[in-house]
């Protein structure tokens, strides 16, 4: 059985569940409308119209993540990335959506996930059954599911 300690102490899983989240986060696209006429660069977004913003871009920005396309759970441990890994405040990386409008099921749904990811892990062996590829559009994914052989282990 995990614990509330075991399951704070285990940065690297924290990390994996981060950097999941950035390249296949739960919500890819918010629809936001808009209260008044916004300029944005050359462009002007009249009172009235709808938004729709791609999170999924921003996270997988090479101007905020280096390496952006490339799964690795270690930037989250470099110093200068610190603060993008509060997705609490981070305009730059949101998987739970953001200010008023912040999921408050998040922390529940990051438990659940290192809760799954420890028991497949600890009790399960697997071979992957196909060649697969990612596709970015219109958010991370395999374009065949990653279909796998899964061995119990005893």
């Amino acid at each position: 059985m995990l614990t509330w300690e075991d399951y704070k102490s285990v940065s690297l899983t924290q990390h994996v569940i981060d950097e999941t989240l950035r390249l296949g986060g739960i919500a890819i696209w918010l629809m936001r409308e808009a209260k008044e006429d916004v300029e944005y660069q050359d462009y002007v977004i009249p009172k009235g119209s709808f938004v729709v913003p791609f999170l999924s871009f921003v996270h997988q920005d090479e101007n905020f993540y280096e390496g952006a396309t490339t799964f690795n759970p270690f930037r989250w441990m470099d110093p200068k990335n610190l603060e993008k890994a509060n997705w609490r405040n981070n305009p730059f990386y949101s998987p739970f959506g953001g200010g008023s409008r912040l999921c408050p099921g998040a922390e529940l749904a990051r438990l659940q996930i290192a809760l799954f990811l420890h028991y497949f892990v600890m009790s399960y062996r697997w071979s992957q059954v196909k060649e697969d590829k990612m596709s970015f559009f219109p958010s991370a994914g395999l374009i065949n599911g990653f279909p796998i052989k899964l061995y119990k282990i005893i």
